[in-house]
């Protein structure tokens, strides 16, 4: 990727309008030297797709929105668990 480092963890916006988020599962490399990453959608996490690293460069495709697992998107989902009542 030109501007950024591909890292284990971060996670990316599909922009291909499935609304899906993906996550960086490892980068690897193939015998003529290209970097791949494979991610796995956030939702569904069996859900795997491989691309080479420039793939998630291309904004038309991607677009990164956390670089810490901890503070992405699917951490940021509500837990479902809300208190109806108030306390005096």
């Amino acid at each position: 990727m030109p501007s950024q480092q591909v890292k284990a963890g971060q996670q990316y916006y599909a922009v291909d309008g499935a609304a899906k988020v993906w996550q960086v599962q490892e980068i690897f490399g193939d015998p003529s030297g290209l970097r791949h990453v494979r991610l796995f959608n956030v939702a569904a996490p069996s859900e795997l797709r491989t691309f080479t690293c420039s793939v998630l460069g291309d904004s038309r495709r991607f677009r990164l929105l956390s670089d810490d697992p901890d503070h992405g998107a699917a951490s940021r989902a509500p837990s479902g668990r809300r208190s109806i009542f108030r306390r005096r």
